[in-house]
């Protein structure tokens, strides 16, 4: 027992090392001495314990015994040693004084049993695929059997619509003949409805081809009533006539209002008012009702009822144009029919609601008879009126405010009245303003005038522009009489009543504009002979308009959409014709 061995002892406290001897491997197990209240062997040692076991023939014995298995020693540092399938072994190092691995002493443990575990497993392995591929057969064969082709030939009986492939399995006594029945239950039922939707698709079309040929063919002949009639009045002003022709003229004009009450009506029935269809655009709320209170403003002027128009400036909305000025409309036209004397004022203006959005206004407020508070919910009624049965005050269907109703909730809009019986009536049409940054320099500015009546366009004032040359296309004599006396003061014409006739004109001279009628007959309608022109060199880029009885929006749009470069609805006024006709001869 050297210095060095006592130093390592009080170092290390505990630790053992190896001898290698002819008898087997000696182990030395060295541990310091303490006394029982220093358990951690902080304080300095009492004593200094050695054991020293040999690993002899009966101590390896008793740990093959114990642990069932063999025991061999290994001498050297290398610590390879062969291993055999499926034997375990494990080697523990010997390490002598210095730390030297001196040897391995390697328990071997025989695993034959997992080569018998193995093999076993194997046979159960193919026993099992095999019986699953049994069963995955019999599965396959059964599912087909009782639910794949039954399943199958429902499939193919909704498909094909063809009940004649679940005719036997509608007998079997399961789930699949129950669900077979219900099928076919089923099928009769949606035959049913398919045939009533049919009918009532074609009922529906009808109806609607019905309107819109009752308005084209009531349109094309009002259209030479108003116009000779504005002619005949124009031509006997002071005359014991002038009445007379009055008469004729607001009769007329009432019953294309009660038209286009009826269209609009029957296109909302219809549901083909959505915003799919429907362009919707932004447009100047002032110049769109500036533009038709003027046109009132003359219509009714031997009414001599002041006409104030009042504008705060630039006010622009998101809107359906057509739908927009039905509105204004309507809500002008009443005021001023209720309206014997006095005054008729429409102001667009902006308001704020109290989450600070802003929404344009545009009210019209008369001097009429009023409204009682009890009546003015149901004059938004359809076909209700103030005044009904057979002593009602005024003329009407009832269906102008129902109407405007309906359209302004179709573009996010809202009607409001305030009314008080035998002093006037304020309408307001509400929507949603349109923010834009716009250059101060182009800003519109606020204008408040009193809406003159419109003067006749003279020879005079256009003689030093005759120099435009258009083509007139429209089968009816009566209205292109009437287009003829309308332009001839302004432009040189050619006319022609059929399609073939406008594309040989077209072909031998070039015309500055074309006015095309679309119902020409069933050989070569407006749209066809408009295409057929657009492909005569020249003539790419040349207005086209068109001037129908078909008025609706899905009418505009289709015929715009053909490639026509406007739409004039008939009955039309003279200056408003001719103002189209100036902008786009003239103005391009």
């Amino acid at each position: 027992l050297t210095e060095s061995f006592y130093k390592r002892a009080l170092r290390d406290r505990n630790f053992y090392y190896f001898y290698l001897t002819e008898s087997g491997p000696l182990q030395i197990w060295v541990s310091t001495i303490h006394n029982t209240d220093d358990l951690n062997k902080v304080k300095e040692p009492t004593g200094i314990f050695i054991i020293g076991k040999l690993w002899d023939a009966e101590y390896i014995s008793d740990i093959n015994n114990m642990a069932g298995c063999e025991y061999s020693l290994v001498r050297g540092s290398s610590g390879d040693f062969n291993t055999e399938e499926y034997n375990l072994s494990m080697s523990f190092p010997l390490r002598d004084w210095n730390e030297v691995i001196v040897g391995y002493a390697v328990f071997n443990k025989s695993l034959n049993f997992v080569e018998n575990y193995v093999l076993l497993s194997r046979v159960s392995y193919f026993l099992f695929v095999l019986l699953a591929i049994v069963l995955l057969v019999i599965s396959f064969w059964s599912f087909h059997r009782w639910f794949d082709k039954p399943v199958k030939q429902i499939s193919m009986s909704l498909k094909e619509n063809d009940m004649r492939h679940i005719e036997k399995l509608k007998h079997e006594k399961n789930e699949l003949g129950t669900f077979a029945n219900i099928v076919d239950k089923f099928y009769s039922q949606k035959k049913e409805l398919e045939e009533a939707k049919a009918k009532a698709e074609e009922s529906s079309t009808l109806k609607t081809s019905l309107i819109a040929n009752m308005s084209h063919e009531l349109r094309t002949p009002m259209t030479g009533i108003i116009g000779f009639s504005e002619m005949l009045k124009d031509m006997l002003q002071n005359s014991e006539y002038t009445e007379v022709i009055q008469n004729i003229l607001d009769s007329s004009r009432r019953l294309m209002r009660t038209l286009d009450s009826i269209l609009n009506l029957s296109i909302f029935e219809s549901g083909k008012m959505n915003r799919k269809n429907i362009k919707m655009e932004i447009i100047d709320a002032a110049d769109e009702t500036k533009s038709i209170f003027k046109q009132y403003a003359d219509l009714y002027k031997d009414k001599n009822l002041e006409c104030k128009y009042t504008n705060e400036g630039n006010v622009k909305v998101y809107v359906n144009r057509y739908l927009f000025s039905e509105i204004i409309t309507n809500l002008i036209d009443n005021a001023i029919k209720f309206t014997k004397e006095g005054s008729v004022s429409v102001s667009v203006h902006t308001v704020m609601n109290k989450e600070n959005k802003k929404f344009a206004v545009i009210s019209v407020k008369d001097t009429g008879i009023g409204i009682a508070p009890e009546h003015q919910e149901i004059i938004f009624q359809e076909f209700r009126q103030v005044s009904e049965g057979y002593n009602r005050t005024f003329e009407g269907i009832g269906l102008g405010l129902s109407l405007c109703k309906k359209m302004a909730e179709f573009m996010s809009g809202k009607i409001f009245i305030s009314s008080e019986l035998n002093k006037g009536s304020e309408f307001s049409a509400i929507f949603p303003l349109v923010i834009e940054n716009i250059p101060v320099s182009v800003t519109p500015k606020p204008e408040s005038e009193v809406i003159e009546t419109k003067k006749e366009v003279t020879t005079e004032e256009y003689i030093s522009q005759r120099k435009g040359d258009i083509l007139v296309v429209e089968d009816n004599q009566v209205n292109l009489d009437l287009i003829k006396v309308y332009l001839n003061e302004i432009c040189n014409i050619d006319s022609t009543r059929d399609g073939f006739s406008a594309i040989q004109l077209a072909s031998a001279k070039k015309y500055n504009a074309i006015l095309m009628d679309i119902n020409l007959g069933p050989a070569m309608d407006g749209l066809k002979t408009a295409k057929e022109i657009r492909k005569i060199e020249g003539y790419e880029h040349i207005p086209i308009i068109a001037v129908t009885g078909y008025s609706t929006e899905d009418d505009r749009k289709r015929i715009l959409d053909e490639g026509l470069d406007y739409h004039i609805p008939k009955p039309f006024s003279k200056n408003h014709l001719i103002d189209i006709v100036r902008k786009f001869i003239y103005h391009n």
